[in-house]
């Protein structure tokens, strides 16, 4: 089976169901865990079922504006960690 692109593309509308609050506890030195998701739908075509979507991720990596620090951010899609080379796909 070949892949086949959607002609015209058409856009992808990502809506966060809910906000992330990552808190920091400094007794064990970590950050809490959250679960984000996320309602996604084809600009125009909310109903549509018919397709395949494969996510990735690109960077993992939340930074503040303030100072040089970082968080590293784990990513799960359907309950299997996603990695930069290995996609997930619902």
């Amino acid at each position: 089976m070949q892949a086949q692109l959607k002609t015209p593309p058409s856009a992808l509308v990502v809506t966060p169901l809910k906000s992330l609050n990552f808190q920091y506890a400094e007794g064990i030195e970590a950050f809490n865990a959250q679960k984000g998701a996320f309602d996604i739908t084809i600009q125009g075509q909310s109903g549509a079922t018919d397709f395949t979507l494969t996510s990735q991720i690109v960077s993992n990596t939340l930074s503040r504006t303030t100072d040089a620090s970082t968080l590293a951010v784990g990513v799960s899609w359907n309950g299997n960690a996603l990695n930069k080379t290995t996609p997930g796909k619902r």
